[in-house]
């Protein structure tokens, strides 16, 4: 049994299997951009890829990673509903916040 996760982030309580967030929202962007051809397939594979990486170091499964989960996971649902450039700059933002979050030292995750 996966351990769940209760994080309450403004004022919304979250409860999911610890990483799931992060591999749904991968799962959702790498589908769509299945779709695509060009730029946006390119730059959202390329988000995708980043918050990958993280995944794989367990970022995502500590408390520290899951509220960037949580804005991947709303920024894969709003690429999914409507590619765009716009929905694209989301999740190059999210994967950038990321990449800094949690190559910084002195993160401790937790």
């Amino acid at each position: 049994m996966q351990e769940l996760s209760a994080v309450h982030i403004a004022g919304w309580q979250f409860n999911q299997p610890q990483g799931e967030w992060s591999v749904e929202a991968i799962g959702s962007i790498r589908e769509t951009a299945g779709g695509l051809d060009g730029d946006l397939k390119q730059r959202s594979e390329g988000a995708a890829s980043s918050m990958e990486v993280h995944r794989e170091k367990f970022f995502f499964q500590s408390l520290t990673g899951l509220p960037f989960a949580v804005k991947a996971n709303k920024g894969a649902k709003a690429f999914a509903a409507s590619a765009s450039d716009d929905t694209v700059a989301v999740l190059e933002a999210v994967a950038a916040e990321i990449d800094d979050k949690a190559d910084a030292p002195g993160t401790v995750l937790t």
